[in-house]
């Protein structure tokens, strides 16, 4: 037997209300536009076969309308709350479920003192994780319910694997090699990848414009967005550079400053190093810094087969002096001075065996011969 049980139904029209009970259909309500009071259901509200609302208005609600496959809702209001689920208890929360075939979600609103408190989020039953958490700050977590730096968007995985964002469109496809993907990788390295054959591109300033861009081939341009070996392309056949800085294309009569390498402390013996070599020795070092005495230092130093460093040309400052001398050198594993320029002009070889040299641009020098006997004037004067 079937009972039905009402408390203060009303309708507020001059109309009738119709219930009517039908074998096999239900419920079905008709003549009712609105409902001033509330509908109380003290237990299980259980509607076996199909209930039919026509043109019914609950407070700001329009339409309910009876499905197949389940209830079909349409809310409108000029204002207030439509829907309000609502938890008093500060370390509780206010949820609504989704249950499926083993694989159970649950959206919801932590309390102040609940766990993750004061987030809204949206929870995994089946893996019992958060997959997305917005807290009270409006920063949106990921895969974490941690927000340590102040960060607006954390995304965690929970092993070693991929941390990343990917973007795609129609043009790119959406597979594992397309697109562009930043993050973190599974080594924790920092990933930047742009998976299609276009440059990645770099610009700054309010009026916005490309200061660096990295083309599809790998060569770097800074303020170059063509990156080109320019004339030599065809006068000496070279390629593409991997770096192409260009300055400001429209300046004459000066410089500019394009690069600056800088190193060490303001010490003795510091300073910088930039080697031009082949796959992993060979080739040629050029030195810049401070030698003993607070002077200037540059340098050209060889590169040999097991990667030591060999003077081939000192150039150094003195006190006062922009250039003091510059020596040359030749030889085996230690090479050896074999011929200096004076900051007077003087250019004598080192192995002379010479009794004076110039201590004055007018002084006068005499040499005898070399410490191999062999005739010859090893002492220039250009004074």
């Amino acid at each position: 037997m079937s009972t039905l049980k009402t408390h203060n139904l009303q309708s507020s029209d001059s109309g009738s209300v119709n219930i009517a009970l039908t074998p096999n259909a239900g419920m079905i309500v008709t003549g009712i536009t609105t409902f001033t009071g509330a509908i109380d259901a003290n237990g299980d509200l259980d509607v076996d076969g199909h209930a039919e609302f026509d043109n019914i208005r609950v407070a700001g609600v329009s339409t309910f309308s009876g499905v197949a496959s389940g209830i079909q809702l349409n809310l409108q209001s000029t204002g207030g709350d439509l829907i309000n689920v609502t938890s008093t208890a500060a370390n509780s929360r206010s949820t609504i479920k989704f249950n499926t075939n083993g694989n159970d979600w649950e959206i919801g609103a932590r309390g102040s003192t609940a766990d993750s408190a004061n987030n809204f989020y949206l929870y995994d039953s089946a893996s019992t994780s958060y997959r997305v958490l917005i807290n009270s700050a409006g920063a949106i977590l990921l895969g974490t319910s941690v927000h340590s730096n102040a960060e607006n968007l954390h995304i965690h995985t929970a092993s070693s694997d991929k941390a990343i964002i990917k973007f795609t469109n129609t043009g790119t496809g959406t597979g594992t090699g397309d697109g562009f993907e930043f993050g973190l990788n599974s080594n924790e390295d920092v990933e930047l990848m742009l998976k299609e054959n276009h440059d990645i591109i770099f610009g700054t300033g309010s009026t916005l414009g490309e200061r660096l861009r990295i083309t599809s081939g790998g060569s770097v341009g800074i303020n170059a967005s063509a990156p080109s070996a320019g004339d030599m392309a065809s006068g000496a056949s070279f390629g593409v550079p991997k770096l192409h800085v260009a300055g400001n294309t429209s300046q004459s009569g000066a410089y500019e400053l394009l690069a600056r390498f800088q190193s060490g402390t303001d010490a003795d013996n510091t300073g910088a190093t930039i080697v031009l070599n082949h796959g992993n020795d060979r080739g040629l070092a050029i030195q810049g810094g401070r030698r003993t005495g607070n002077y200037a230092h540059g340098a050209l130093k060889m590169v040999d087969n097991v990667g030591r460093l060999s003077d081939a040309m000192l150039i150094h400052g003195g006190a006062g002096s922009g250039v003091d001398h510059i020596n040359f050198y030749t030889g085996g594993v230690t090479t050896t001075a074999r011929l200096s320029i004076t900051s007077y002009g003087d250019v004598y070889a080192t192995n002379s065996a010479y009794n004076t040299y110039d201590t004055a641009a007018t002084s006068v020098e005499t040499v005898t011969q070399n410490n191999q006997n062999r005739a010859g004037v090893y002492w220039l004067n250009f004074n």
